[in-house]
């Protein structure tokens, strides 16, 4: 404590090093903490469904026609949904939008076309209510829709009465049946969700998205040849799947794979800036040093050892750190906040850049790097 109270008053002493000194830390340690929260939530933490890892994105590839992803025909799905052996379960949707008539207003809304075992196979559950059953995905079906969480805020004030109101979807009443939670992934941007309700011989080409929960312990390249083989046993009858091939990518790579390399090399620049900040500190600190050699010798000659000068120094160093990394920290926070804010329409937004764990850790590691690097 004594240490400490003296590198304040030291610190106090000398305003323009201290000011300057603890701006430099703070913008090296701010722009990383922005940087690697973006990288914390599009890459470490945990996509927002049951047992992640086990969840894969299916879509078919043509190298013939140089696609890389056509999409899935829903004969294709059907076959490979009751006949594989490495799949939990599997589903498909379409992205659709709708002239709604929204409690008596009339409204373009987007939402999907989805079948019965999508939320299912994500792990996730409807906030009430239920989601469709295998009967109501077929055709001729009852009219039935899920909606968004965020719709049934705007809407009904987040009142459980919603359930068996009607929704007009297109002129087309149906019966609203659950409310989505507030995450779900991929299907972010819809504010309802209705059956699919597809004959098995749709023959309307590729164009559904599909997911995918692997059994346990099962690969993906063992999941694709085991598809690869249903897939092929149709072309008798569908001569289009010579051509076509199913897809299988890890969930998080097909949704968010794209961030990957602008993500690294915006980590490798500010690490580079932070790296730069450190180095400027210890230059500041070593001129400080030499300027401080006549008290460190009359400290010594009264008896003080080398380690009790090299503590000195350090709870200095470390205190100017912590100042510097507590203002980087919560600028970086700002800056974050505003910078989702203007992330394009396109970017994922159930990606979250809270804290956690891995963040307080970050910050720990930037903020107590600096006095070891000075010192």
């Amino acid at each position: 404590m004594n240490d400490l109270r003296f590198a304040f008053r030291q610190l106090l002493k000398n305003p323009g090093f201290t000011a300057v000194a603890v701006l430099t830390l703070a913008l090296g340690i701010g722009g990383n903490i922005v940087i690697f929260s973006i990288f914390n939530g599009l890459f470490l933490r945990p996509l927002p469904f049951k047992e992640p890892e086990r969840l894969v994105n299916l879509d078919e590839v043509a190298p013939k026609w140089n696609l890389e992803y056509t999409g899935i025909a829903y004969p294709d799905f059907h076959e490979w949904r009751t006949q594989n052996q490495t799949f939990e379960s599997m589903a498909v949707w379409q992205n659709a939008s709708f002239n709604s008539s929204l409690k008596g207003n009339p409204e373009r809304v987007e939402g999907a076309s989805a079948s019965h075992d999508l939320l299912g196979t994500l792990g996730i559950q409807p906030l009430i209510g239920r989601g469709f059953a295998r009967e109501e995905d077929q055709p001729g079906g009852d009219r039935v829709v899920l909606v968004s969480h965020g719709l049934w805020k705007r809407l009904w004030g987040g009142e459980s009465n919603v359930l068996g109101q009607t929704l007009s979807l297109g002129s087309v009443p149906a019966t609203i049946i659950g409310v989505l939670p507030p995450s779900i992934g991929p299907l972010s941007r819809a504010e309802v969700l209705i059956p699919l309700r597809l004959n098995v011989n749709d023959s309307r080409g590729w164009y559904l998205e599909g997911v995918g929960r692997l059994k346990p312990g099962v690969t993906a390249e063992t999941a694709r040849q085991d598809l690869t083989r249903i897939h092929k046993a149709m072309i008798p009858n569908r001569p289009a799947n010579d051509i076509t091939s199913p897809r299988i990518t890890p969930l998080r790579q097909r949704l968010l794979g794209d961030y990957r390399s602008g993500t690294y090399i915006l980590l490798a620049a500010v690490a580079v800036v932070w790296l730069i900040a450190c180095g400027n500190v210890a230059g500041l600190m070593l001129a400080r040093g030499l300027a401080r050699g006549k008290e460190i010798s009359i400290r010594m000659a009264l008896g003080a050892t080398r380690a009790a000068i090299v503590k000195q120094i350090f709870v200095e160093s470390l205190l100017l750190s912590a100042v510097g990394g507590l203002i980087g920290i919560l600028g970086g926070q700002s800056c974050l906040s505003a910078l989702v804010r203007f992330l394009p329409e396109q970017f994922p937004k159930w990606i979250h850049f809270g804290m956690d764990a891995r963040f307080l850790l970050f910050c720990l590691a930037t903020t107590g790097l600096p006095p070891f690097y000075s010192d």
